[in-house]
C-alpha cells in the first residue's frame, strides 16, 4: 500500500498526472475555447465568398488549418468589415482575421500571429494621366476611395488625410466609383484588387464590364504595407491567445503553409 501511495505522489510531482489545480486550469481553458466566436469579412483573395459556395481564400484556409490543429470546432461568421471590426473590439473571446497590424491598432486587440504579407499601391485609371503621385503628400490633391475602419484608411488618416477620403464598406464599390470618376485613386493590394474585378464582372446584374487593364498602380504606399494577422478581442484571456498562437506556429512550420500561400498569392 505504501508503494502505491509513493507512486501517486511521484506522478503528481513529476507531471505524470495532472494536479487538481492543473486539471481545473485545463478545464477552464477548454471552456473558453468552446466559446470563441470567429468573424471576418469578404476580401478576396484572403476571404472569398462566391454565390452558393463555401467560404474559402488564403486566410480562411490557414485559419481552418489552425483550428483543426488546435482541436477547436468553430464556425467563421462573415460580416461587412466595419461590423466585424466592432464586434472584435466590444465582445470577449472574439477572433478577427485578416487584419493588418499597425501602431494605431496595437492596443485595440490581442495579436495571435501573422498570416501573410500585404502590399498597398495607389491605383488610377490609365486614361487619367493628369493624376500624378510621386510622394504620399501628392495624393492629398485627389479624392481617394477607402473602406471604413480599414488599415489603408487608418494609415492615411494618421498621415493627415481626411477631407479627401471617400469611405464605403466594400472595395467593389470603390471600383465602380473609380470608373465613374467619383474617386481619383484607389489604394489596394494587387491580389485583392484582381479578385474584386473578378467578382464584380461575374455579377449578372451589373450590366457593365470593368476592364482591369484600364487600371494601373502609380505609387506604393510603403507605410501601409505589413502583415495580415489573426487578432482577438482585448478582453480575451491570454491563455486563449497563446493556445492559438502555438497552433498556428505548428501549421506554419509545415509545407502545407507555403502550399496554401502559393495557391492564392502567386
Amino acid at each position: 500500500m505504501m508503494r502505491y501511495l509513493t507512486l501517486i505522489v511521484i506522478l503528481a510531482v513529476t507531471g505524470g498526472w495532472a494536479t487538481p489545480s492543473e486539471a481545473q486550469t485545463d478545464a477552464d481553458l477548454k471552456a473558453l475555447l468552446e466559446k470563441v466566436t470567429i468573424v471576418t469579412c469578404v476580401e478576396p483573395p484572403y476571404q472569398i465568398q462566391e454565390q452558393d459556395q463555401p467560404l474559402t481564400g488564403v486566410s480562411v484556409e490557414l485559419v481552418q488549418a489552425m483550428l483543426k490543429e488546435a482541436g477547436v470546432d468553430a464556425q467563421i461568421q462573415v460580416y461587412p468589415w466595419a461590423r466585424a471590426y466592432r464586434i472584435a473590439q466590444e465582445r470577449e473571446n472574439v477572433m478577427l482575421f485578416s487584419i493588418l497590424r499597425n501602431p494605431p491598432r496595437e492596443k485595440l486587440f490581442k495579436w495571435v500571429d501573422s498570416l501573410h504579407p500585404f502590399h498597398v499601391f495607389f491605383y488610377r485609371l490609365k486614361n487619367r494621366p493628369e493624376i500624378v503621385v510621386n510622394t504620399l503628400a501628392d495624393a492629398k490633391k485627389y479624392k481617394i476611395g477607402v473602406l471604413k475602419d480599414d488599415s489603408r484608411n487608418i494609415y492615411l488618416r494618421s498621415q493627415g488625410f481626411d477631407e479627401n477620403l471617400d469611405e464605403t464598406r466594400l472595395d467593389e464599390y470603390n471600383i465602380r466609383k473609380l470608373f465613374r470618376d467619383r474617386i481619383d485613386l484607389l489604394p489596394s493590394d494587387p491580389f485583392v484588387l484582381a479578385y474584386w474585378f473578378k467578382i464584380i464582372n461575374n455579377d449578372p446584374t451589373e450590366g457593365f464590364q470593368y476592364d482591369s487593364a484600364q487600371v494601373e498602380p502609380i505609387f506604393r504606399m510603403e507605410g501601409a504595407d505589413g502583415e495580415n494577422y489573426i487578432a482577438m478581442s482585448p478582453q480575451t484571456d491570454d491563455r486563449v491567445v497563446e493556445y492559438f498562437r502555438q497552433a498556428l506556429a505548428r501549421v506554419k512550420a509545415r509545407p502545407q503553409y507555403q502550399q496554401i500561400l502559393h495557391k492564392y498569392l502567386h
